[in-house]
């Protein structure tokens, strides 16, 4: 239990770097935009965000990519983070 709240608060941390990196972005240009959840997911890891590409494609189904998973990846970064951190809080919650 305790290491799911422990993650759920990693992955939390985690939207919160992505509101500040858009903040930053923001200060700099002068023009308010979110980053999507894919660019953030490259800027982190490039191989991993590839792999996962080549394992859907290949190994479960086309379809699974380019119409569902790149949709997620349009995202706002912080957002799509910060609702998987949430779900995993609510999942660990003390009862």
């Amino acid at each position: 239990m305790i290491v799911g709240r422990v993650f759920a608060w990693l992955v939390l941390a985690l939207a919160g770097f992505a509101l500040v990196q858009d903040a930053i972005g923001y200060f700099a240009s002068g023009r308010f935009s979110f980053a999507p959840l894919g660019q953030f997911w490259y800027s982190l890891h490039p191989f991993s965000l590839n792999l996962v590409q080549a394992v859907v494609e290949r190994r479960i189904h086309p379809f699974l990519w380019d119409p569902i998973l790149i949709s997620i990846l349009q995202l706002p970064a912080f957002a799509a983070i910060a609702i998987v951190g949430l779900v995993f809080a609510w999942m660990f919650r003390k009862r």
